[in-house]
């Protein structure tokens, strides 16, 4: 043999070796493996003790730079790369089976581990269930102790339950799937937790879409976590989707027609640093549970062809200045009473007509106020019954145009002499007036200490 053949690995003879995986804690984080290999170690650690075994390195695809080892107990294929020497092993990949019984912790080719151990080193947990709550608190989870591989497996494929389903009976699945098939899975929880019946504001209900999961074996390729975290690209027919779950259900799914579907079972944050842009082409609804916030540190600007605002409780409106400009009308309507109150001044200014099928009623709430009804041309003031004008102060009122039945109250009931000066408007033809409404001003002025001044336009 030439000393190329003596010296170059690849040369002599391919030596393979077929194992169980004991440990995956490398320190060197590589990836490493120490696996006991069958035929060539006993499975009496007290021969050869996992500490003890060679680390086997692990191939990747080409352009990875990470790489998750085999679980404790999975078997494993490879070969030697230094021959028979047998120091320098290269790891090519787990061999799936039907596991039908497993050793104990203590014997050779098994997961070296009890679950105390397990949960005491902080090994994933899967999770038993997940339910949503109505609170905004999050998930009830329920979580499993960590379990001695093949537990989970006893009896069934390695192969992860939502790549091989079993079908069903009407009435004991969704879609043909049997439920017990792919029970502990975030498709299962996201089934169990399901929401329907959001009413939304015109109305209307809508249903969460249940999950579109109807995989056949071999078309679902699964990429899982120990702790239960799944990502699917499905190429069942009629069913072709892709869905990346979370142990708990949160979910992010395109389903087969196209659409997409986001849900998490807690809260969500979405943040851009940047500029962010919204498009809808068809209607858009939203329906909050709680309360709702909006704040815009600069412009607010909303633009529709028609904008309603319905509240089954109080509306309100808050600012510095409120501008409403109306390119028509203006029309306001309440089933009880329209109050407008101005701590200075108010003013009303144009042909302005005020209505009322019960009592019209304005008011000045001090002497260093005033309550102002201004128009170019005119100002109607009418009343179905009668209109009334309460004078709290020494205040001069200006009354122009009045039609009957007027009252003008004043609350100073205190003696004095307004009375003449109401004669003097009537005399001098400033006020029409019939002798019924004249003697309501004339004995309500005798009682008042406030003077009035009524003139016309």
């Amino acid at each position: 043999m030439s000393d190329i053949e003596n010296s170059y690995m690849g040369m002599g003879s391919f030596v393979w070796w077929f194992g169980v995986v004991e440990s995956r804690d490398d320190p060197l984080h590589l990836g490493r493996c120490k696996i006991r290999f069958f035929g060539a170690h006993s499975a009496n650690k007290n021969e050869i003790a996992t500490e003890d075994l060679e680390w086997a390195h692990p191939v990747v695809p080409f352009g990875s730079n990470t790489v998750k080892p085999p679980a404790e107990g999975e078997h494993v294929f490879g070969f030697m790369a230094d021959g028979k020497n047998g120091k320098f092993p290269i790891l090519l990949g787990t061999v799936p089976g039907i596991p039908e019984e497993f050793e104990e912790s203590n014997t050779g080719f098994s997961d070296p581990y009890t679950e105390e151990q397990k949960a005491e080193a902080g090994f994933p947990r899967a999770v038993a269930n997940s339910r949503i709550t109505t609170n905004a608190s999050g998930p009830n989870v329920t979580t499993k102790t960590p379990a001695r591989y093949p537990t989970k497996h006893l009896n069934e494929p390695t192969t992860h339950r939502l790549a091989r389903p079993s079908r069903a009976d009407e009435g004991e699945n969704y879609l043909g799937i049997r439920a017990s098939s792919i029970e502990e899975t975030p498709i299962s929880f996201q089934r169990k937790n399901r929401v329907s019946g959001i009413k939304t504001s015109n109305g209307t209900f809508w249903n969460e879409p249940f999950p579109s999961y109807n995989a056949k074996y071999p078309y679902n390729y699964v990429i899982y976590g120990e702790s239960g975290h799944t990502i699917e690209i499905d190429d069942t027919a009629g069913f072709e989707r892709v869905q990346i779950s979370h142990r708990t259900g949160s979910t992010l799914e395109f389903l087969p027609t196209g659409s997409v579907k986001q849900k998490t079972f807690n809260h969500k944050y979405d943040v851009t640093m940047g500029n962010s842009k919204e498009y809808v082409n068809g209607d858009k609804s939203e329906t909050v549970q709680g309360d709702s916030y909006i704040r815009v540190n600069g412009k607010l600007v909303i633009e529709a062809d028609s904008i309603e605002f319905i509240s089954t409780s109080d509306l309100k409106l808050k600012g510095k200045n409120i501008n409403a400009t109306s390119l028509q009308d203006i029309n306001l309507h309440a089933d009880n009473n329209i109050r407008g109150t101005a701590i200075k001044q108010m003013d009303l200014r144009g042909e302005t007509k005020f209505g009322a099928f019960g009592g019209l009623g304005g008011a000045a709430l001090s002497s260093s106020t005033r309550a102002v009804v201004q128009a170019t041309e005119s100002v109607k003031i009418s009343a179905a019954t009668v209109f009334t004008v309460g004078l709290t102060s020494m205040i001069d009122t200006v009354i122009t145009n009045v039609l009957p039945p007027v009252v003008v109250l004043p609350n100073s009931p205190e003696a004095a002499q307004p009375a003449s000066r109401y004669n003097r408007a009537v005399a001098n033809n400033l006020v029409k007036t019939t002798s019924s409404n004249r003697k309501e001003f004339t004995d309500v002025f005798a009682n008042a200490n406030t003077s009035v001044a009524l003139t016309s336009g």
